[in-house]
């Protein structure tokens, strides 16, 4: 079973300032079967697939 939603994220950086970046889809799954397929692998989706955080985020 998997479960997907949106929220902001926001993050300060080192300088003190505040970054929002809003809509962004998170989720869980329960009883995974772990592939790593690069699409959103891993606790925050640090894969390089279109769903990953670091792909909705731009890095």
């Amino acid at each position: 079973m998997r479960f997907l939603a949106t929220e902001t994220f926001s993050f300060e950086t080192s300088s003190g300032r505040k970054v929002k970046f809003p809509k962004k889809l998170f989720g869980c799954g329960h009883e995974n079967d772990v592939t790593f397929d690069g699409r959103g692998a891993g606790l925050v989706g640090l894969g390089n697939g279109p769903l990953s955080l670091v792909s909705q985020l731009g890095c």
